[in-house]
């Protein structure tokens, strides 16, 4: 009908059948969805940008009563729960609409306070124990256990409850953020429940008491493939993490902040079986022996935790030169650049050119990569990254007029890496606002499911 013509109330637009309603309604939660645990394994290098896409499907909800239970589908893929009061509710409406349990992927317990997000105090994650108690049997596809923000008592979780937590048996991934655990025993406990664990994060994860923890049972965690540590972490969590390396060989990512302590501890543990390696390295540091590493395949070396006035290459080429491994295929550096504590932005990027030009640790680096252990490195395989703020950016392609700076460096510098086309570098500006693979967004602020009711 052209948009002149008066609607004439005996000819009634068609009305869409329900069934492509609720395609539709499947398109936009499929475009959605950002779900790490489906993606092909790519270490290092994995970014996904988070878009708010609940409001669309919370507007589809409130259409019909067809529409609410499709959309719930997708709006229930992620749930956060933040109080006892939010799982009974979510139990009940799971047991009233049987058919939206198989959606849920991912279950964020949170110890924020619901009605005050901006309150960062932590509270006692009691309500776990109703988490587990009472969704056992109600989530057969759940993937991925986020425990944020809370510090756990014995309470949290009775011994003989840790049989139903044992019931989820697809739970792959935990993650646990910013939690506080009274002994290292109890994330021991909480471990052990979860034999088919593929991937653990920790961040920010202490202990109150320190204890003497027992060994992890001999028949767990086999299927265990990746570690991912961010500081600060207590030494008898890292202690517990390192007995998987006695369990089975079979941990082939490793993922931590440089720490002195538990990083070391971690590579010997691990060494059997460590093919993916990424050390967000301290430019203080001292070196790093992978040697021992005979199976690495693929290595990240990110100087991202301070900002520095100048690429550290000699360290670069210092860690490069333990290797031993000759089935390694791809290696990242990134470094952060563009401290002007000392001096003014002109005067830091005349600094950074000159260095960069005269720089012959690059010619270090070519000559390793030439060498025996470094044959099977992919093309586009050696990945050189330089990030600044974007007015440091800018000045430098103002002085170099030019985009392709970087890359013509590289190749000028690093001939024989040139010539088998295995370089690849690039200048970048941080991303503030990305959150990376792996990475627990806060509870979405608008289009928010209430389970409350």
């Amino acid at each position: 009908m052209h948009p002149d013509q008066e609607h004439h109330i005996d000819y009634p637009c068609p009305r869409v059948p329900l069934e492509v309603c609720q395609e539709i309604i499947d398109v936009v939660g499929a475009h959605a969805r950002s779900d790490p645990d489906s993606a092909e394994h790519e270490p290092f290098c994995i970014q996904y940008i988070v878009v708010d896409w609940r409001p669309t499907l919370v507007a589809c909800a409130s259409v019909c009563k067809a529409w609410h239970v499709r959309s719930l589908r997708h709006l229930l893929v992620q749930v956060w729960l933040s109080s006892r009061r939010q799982i009974v509710s979510l139990s009940n409406l799971l047991r009233q609409h049987r058919d939206i349990q198989t959606g849920i992927r991912h279950v964020a317990v949170h110890g924020l306070e619901p009605d005050r997000p901006n309150n960062l105090t932590t509270r006692n994650l009691h309500y776990f124990d109703t988490f587990v108690l009472m969704l056992a049997r109600q989530l057969p596809n759940i993937t991925s256990l986020s425990l944020l923000d809370g510090h756990w008592k014995v309470a949290c979780m009775v011994a003989k409850n840790t049989k139903y937590l044992a019931l989820h048996t697809t739970l792959t991934h935990l993650r646990l953020r910013n939690v506080t655990f009274t002994t290292a025993s109890h994330f021991a406990s909480l471990l052990s429940a979860l034999p088919n664990l593929v991937y653990i994060n920790c961040e920010d994860v202490t202990c109150r008491q320190k204890q003497l923890i027992s060994q992890l049972p001999q028949s767990a965690h086999t299927n265990l493939r990746e570690v991912l540590l961010d500081e600060p972490v207590d030494d008898a969590i890292v202690n517990t993490l390192g007995k998987f390396g006695a369990v089975a060989a079979v941990v082939d990512t490793l993922s931590s902040p440089d720490d002195a302590n538990s990083y070391p501890r971690l590579l010997d543990a691990y060494s059997p079986s460590l093919r993916y390696l990424n050390i967000d390295w301290d430019s203080e540091r001292e070196l790093i022996d992978l040697s021992p590493q005979a199976r690495l395949t693929a290595l990240s070396l990110q100087f991202t935790r301070s900002i520095v006035d100048i690429p550290d290459f000699a360290k670069v080429a210092a860690t490069l030169s333990t290797i031993t491994s000759n089935v390694i295929s791809r290696i990242y550096i990134r470094f952060s650049c563009g401290n002007l504590a000392h001096m003014d932005e002109d005067e830091w990027a005349m600094t950074f050119l000159d260095k960069l030009e005269h720089d012959d640790s690059l010619r270090r680096i070519d000559e390793l990569l030439s060498g025996p252990n470094f044959e099977n490195i992919e093309q586009s395989g050696v990945w050189f990254e330089i990030s600044m703020e974007a007015s440091c950016h800018a000045r430098l392609m103002a002085l170099t007029k030019s985009k392709e700076y970087w890359t013509q460096l590289l190749d000028k510098r690093m001939p024989q890496a040139a010539e088998r086309k295995i370089l690849e570098g690039a200048f970048d500006t941080w991303e503030m606002n990305a959150v990376e693979y792996g990475e627990e967004p806060r509870p979405p602020s608008r289009g928010k499911l209430e389970l409350d009711k």
